[in-house]
């Protein structure tokens, strides 16, 4: 009996002197966390390149999955830019001590839209083994500013101008705009909690339609009136009373440009308008705004008023390409 106990103890510790050795075969190591390395481009038009060098070695089969995320805007006047997410395998079988190299192209537009928030991360089987931040910069060069965007305002189908003269008919005529500006959160507002925006930093034209005929006016063409950069939209966000949308248009033009008829010059070039929106309309119509210009002086004596009545669509940067 002894020596049968004791052929079942030598066989036992055989058993477990092998088990480690078998276990430590069936479960290779895998990559720890790693140290990535990013070039982006100065200026959004070069490609972005990831690499690293592996601490173990991946077994074949297995890979990395690295993804890059550029985020971001296109810029205001800029050249047109892209903002994909690229995703690509690679690595499997890759001995230890090998620098792995990921070029991501030049996206199809030529150029990456500029972004303070781009990013790459890699994965392993087991999870993320790497995350790293970026910045791609301007077609200038520059840094996109925190906390800034840009947004397109444009005038919808329905807009008009209305040009009003005591005693004559009044002129109505359709009215288009396009206007570029950059948006900040109020600053009564830092952290953006009731939503209060004011966009500002104005670019873009204003061009009123073709007003009817009256014989008691000089006609002037209207030409597309420039935009000045003090022009404002302020959303006035969530308030107990509710607030208007206030949208203050500064043009670069005597206020008789906007009748179609001469003015009784000299009258000053640089003319504000406020236009307000209802703010208790229902959303359909929350960006419907009106306002006038009075006191517009014209040529023969005639004192005009320019009523503008807008529906605004945007602000919004249009969307980038995604390729």
């Amino acid at each position: 009996m002894r020596r049968q106990r004791s052929g079942f103890v030598l066989i036992g510790a055989a058993l477990l002197a092998l088990t480690p050795g078998t276990a430590a075969a069936a479960r290779p190591k895998l990559p720890k966390l790693l140290k990535l390395s990013v070039h982006s481009s100065f200026a959004g038009n070069e490609p972005i390149t990831v690499s690293w060098k592996t601490d173990r070695a991946m077994p074949k089969g297995q890979d990395y999955k690295v993804t890059v995320m550029s985020g971001g805007i296109p810029e205001r006047d800029g050249p047109p830019c892209s903002t994909p997410q690229l995703v690509r395998r690679v690595g499997s079988g890759t001995p230890r001590g090998r620098t792995i190299v990921v070029r991501f192209p030049v996206p199809k537009t030529g150029r990456w839209c500029p972004s303070r928030s781009g990013g790459v991360d890699v994965d392993g089987p087991a999870g993320n083994l790497g995350r790293v931040g970026f910045t791609i910069r301007d077609s200038r060069g520059l840094v996109p500013p925190a906390g800034m965007i840009w947004g397109r305002l444009t005038f919808g189908p329905s807009s008009t101008i209305t040009v009003k003269v005591p005693g004559r008919p009044d002129r109505t005529a359709p009215v288009t705009g396009q206007i570029d500006q950059d948006t900040y959160i109020n600053a009564k507002d830092p952290w953006g909690t009731l939503g209060e925006t004011v966009f500002m930093n104005a670019s873009g034209t204003v061009t009123p339609g073709a007003l009817p005929a009256d014989p008691l006016c000089t006609a002037a063409p209207i030409t597309p009136l420039t935009v000045d950069r003090s022009t404002t939209v302020q959303f006035p966000g969530l308030h107990t009373t509710p607030l208007p949308l206030e949208f203050t248009l500064v043009l670069r033009a005597a206020a008789a440009a906007l009748t179609g008829c001469a003015g009784d010059e000299p009258a000053p070039a640089l003319n504000a308008i406020l236009l307000r929106s209802d703010p208790n309309a229902n959303p359909a119509a929350a960006r419907h705004v009106s306002g006038s210009l009075d006191g517009v002086r014209l040529a023969g004596g005639a004192v005009a008023s320019v009523v503008l009545d807008i529906e605004l669509s945007g602000p919004a940067p249009p969307m980038p390409a995604d390729s």
